[in-house]
C-alpha cells in the first residue's frame, strides 16, 4: 500500500533569493520522490516562510500541518520535507514535534535528502545529528551578528532604525550600502520642541507628549527623553567582557547637553518649575511691603473694598485684621508728611 504524503516546503525572508532553497525548487524535489516511489499527495504542499528555529507562532504553517493530522487521524502517513534544516534548525524543538507527529499521532516525519530510519535504535544520534548542525551554524551566525553590531556602535555608527527626528540614509539605493542617520527635517524640530518644554519643567511631560507627539506610546515617549542619541551619544550594551558605556557617534546631535540634562532633572523629579502668578500692583498700596504691624508684628498687606458707590484701599495686619485697618490714604498721607 502507497503512504499517503503532506507535502512541507519553508524558507526564511534571507533565503528567498537563494533558487536552491525556494519554495518552488523545495516543491518540485519533493512531487518527483513522490512520484518515483509511488507515494500520494494529500491536498495541497503547505509553504512556509518563516524562521525554522523555533515552533511558536511564527511558524504558522507547520501548527497547521499538525492540526490537520490530529483532526484527521489516519488521513495522512508521511509529512515530507527537502531536508531537516527545512524542518527545524532546533535540536530541542526537533524532537518535541518528533514525538508529537510519531509518537502520538503516528504520522511520520522526514526528509528526502539523508532520510533518517526511525526504525533503528539510533535513530536520536541521527536526528541530533541533522537538526543540530544547522542549529550550530545559527549560533555562529548570531554570534558574528552581536559581534558586527558591537564593532559598529563602538566606532559611533548606529545600528538599526533611526530614533525619531533622525532618518536612515542609504548613500547607494542601488547596492544599499553606506548606510548613515541623517536629521528628519520635518519631525526633528517637534522633537526640539519636545525636549524644550519639558526642560522647563513647567507642563508635565505626558501634557507635553499628548499636544506634540500623540502618536507615541508612553513608553517610546519616555525613552526618547532619556536617549543619549540625541546629544550626539551612542549607548553601547554590555557585550562578552565589554562593558556597557558611551562613545560619540558619527550622527549630528539634534538636542544641546544643557537642555537633554534639564530634562534628565525633571524626569527624576529634581526640577519642577511653578508659574508664579502675580497680581497687578496697586499704586495706591505702595506702602504694603515696608510696613508691619505695630502689636504682632507681622508683615502689613493691603486691599481694596467696594462700597457706597467707590472703591477703598486699606492697609491691614495680615495675622489679624483688628490689630491693624487703616485706610491707604490715610497712611499714605501721613508717610508723606513724615518725608516733607
Amino acid at each position: 500500500m502507497s503512504k499517503r504524503v503532506i507535502l512541507y516546503c519553508r524558507v526564511s525572508s534571507d533565503e528567498q533569493k537563494n533558487d536552491r532553497l525556494s519554495i518552488e525548487h523545495q516543491e518540485r524535489a519533493l512531487r518527483s520522490y513522490c512520484e518515483s516511489h509511488g507515494y500520494e499527495i494529500v491536498g495541497e504542499p503547505y509553504h512556509e516562510d518563516y524562521s525554522a528555529k523555533d515552533f511558536d507562532m511564527r511558524r504558522p504553517e507547520i501548527k497547521r500541518v499538525y492540526e490537520f493530522c490530529k483532526r484527521n487521524t489516519g488521513l495522512a502517513d508521511l509529512v515530507l520535507f527537502l531536508r531537516w534544516d527545512r524542518y527545524s534548525r532546533n535540536v530541542e524543538f526537533a524532537f518535541t514535534y518528533k514525538r508529537l507527529f510519531m509518537d502520538e499521532l503516528g504520522v511520520e516525519i522526514n526528509a528526502i535528502e539523508e532520510p533518517i530510519d526511525f526504525t533503528a535504535t539510533d535513530w536520536p544520534i541521527w536526528l541530533s545529528i541533522r537538526c543540530g548542525v544547522a542549529h550550530t551554524e545559527d549560533i555562529k551566525i548570531s554570534r558574528r551578528t552581536q559581534e558586527g553590531i558591537h564593532e559598529h556602535l563602538m566606532r559611533g555608527e548606529w545600528c538599526g532604525r533611526a530614533p525619531r527626528g533622525y532618518r536612515n540614509i542609504k548613500a547607494n539605493e542601488e547596492t544599499g550600502a553606506d548606510h548613515y542617520i541623517d536629521i528628519d527635517p520635518v519631525t526633528a524640530p517637534i522633537i526640539k520642541k519636545v525636549f524644550a518644554q519639558v526642560a522647563e519643567g513647567i507642563e508635565a511631560p505626558m501634557s507635553i507628549k499628548r499636544r506634540l507627539l500623540p502618536q507615541a506610546s508612553k513608553s517610546s515617549f519616555f525613552k526618547m527623553l532619556r536617549n543619549c542619541f540625541y546629544i550626539g551619544l551612542i549607548q553601547v550594551p554590555a557585550f562578552e567582557n565589554f562593558p556597557s558605556r558611551e562613545v560619540k557617534g558619527k550622527h549630528e546631535p539634534l538636542i544641546d547637553i544643557e537642555t537633554f540634562n534639564a530634562v534628565q532633572d525633571v524626569m527624576d523629579g529634581k526640577r519642577r518649575k511653578k508659574p508664579k502668578m502675580h497680581k497687578a500692583n496697586n499704586p495706591n498700596l505702595y506702602l504694603r511691603k515696608y510696613l508691619v504691624c505695630p502689636i504682632c508684628g507681622h508683615r502689613v498687606t493691603g486691599a481694596t473694598s467696594r462700597g457706597h458707590g467707590g472703591h477703598y484701599d486699606y492697609y491691614c495686619c495680615n495675622h489679624d485684621h483688628k490689630h491693624l485697618n487703616i485706610r491707604a490714604e490715610k497712611a499714605n498721607d501721613a508717610f508723606t508728611m513724615c518725608q516733607d
